[in-house]
Order: structure tokens, then C-alpha cells, then sequence
């Protein structure tokens, strides 16, 4: 059941999540698949995580309505005050040496307009977190080896 091929260090995931319930669930399945899995409950810890850890997997949650986190300004101005995760996704797939990592967008909500929104922001994939189960983190960890095979 390990996805992973022959490295020589388990994959990093960051949990972004202002609900630490969901993101132990998550961690779960990466103890499953021998990955390395640290939770942020908020954005500012997350850019602190993503500076100093160097994840390859991202799984945002979409709506992290009181953190304190700002974005860069090209990126804030295009989004409201209460899309801040969407600003910071934009803002780690859109940054030239972080390239190699992969970031699911997650959500309570199965909308459409959600979807697209987070797609739109740079998404590499939207779960709604009721759906996401270890198939689809499989497939996320997959995915990590098909981008860095690319890059």
C-alpha cells in the first residue's frame, strides 16, 4: 500500500487547517503510507512551515475565516478579506522555486463555485473533505512523484 518509490526521504505533507480534528484524520493517512505530516492552524504558521520544512504536498483548507495572514499585495488585491486561503494558494503555486509542490484545495462544501475557485487560484485538485479518504491521498502522493519526474 506505499506509493512511494525508492527515495531516500518520506514525502512531506502540510496540513493547513483551522480544525485540528480533520487534520489528525489526514495525518492518519500519512502514517499509512510512511509520509511525514505537520498540521498549521493557521496561514502564517503555514508560510513558516513551508520556508522551513519544504513540503511537497499541500492540503489547504478552504475557508480559515479569522487568520491573521496577509498576502503579498499583487495577490490580495484580487481577492476579499475572507479568501485568504485562495490568496495564499495563489501565492505558493504561483512562486517560481516552489514549483515541485502540490496543492489540494479541501472544503466542507461540494460546490461547484468552490471548485472553480480554487482551481483558479492554482489548485492542483478540490476535495470535499467528506469524499477524501486514502484512495484520494494515494492519488495525491502519486501525483508528487509524476510532477517531480516532470520538473
Amino acid at each position: 500500500m506505499n506509493a512511494q518509490t525508492e527515495e531516500a526521504h518520506p514525502c512531506r505533507i502540510l496540513i493547513v487547517d483551522d480544525l485540528p480534528v480533520w487534520a489528525d484524520s489526514v495525518s492518519a493517512f500519512a502514517g499509512l503510507f510512511d509520509c511525514e505530516a505537520r498540521t498549521a492552524t493557521t496561514l502564517q504558521t503555514a508560510v513558516r512551515e513551508l520556508i522551513r520544512w519544504q513540503p511537497q504536498l499541500i492540503i489547504l483548507d478552504l475557508h480559515m475565516p479569522r487568520d491573521e495572514w496577509e498576502p503579498v499585495h499583487a495577490i490580495g488585491q484580487k481577492y476579499a478579506p475572507n479568501q485568504k486561503t485562495l490568496a495564499f494558494c495563489e501565492q505558493v503555486t504561483s512562486h517560481p522555486k516552489l514549483g515541485h509542490v502540490v496543492v489540494a484545495m479541501v472544503s466542507v462544501e461540494n460546490q461547484v463555485e468552490q471548485q472553480a475557485l480554487a482551481l483558479r487560484a492554482g489548485a492542483d485538485f478540490f476535495y470535499t473533505k467528506g469524499d477524501f479518504d486514502v484512495e484520494k491521498f494515494e492519488f495525491l502522493l502519486n501525483q508528487i512523484h509524476a510532477k517531480n519526474a516532470v520538473g
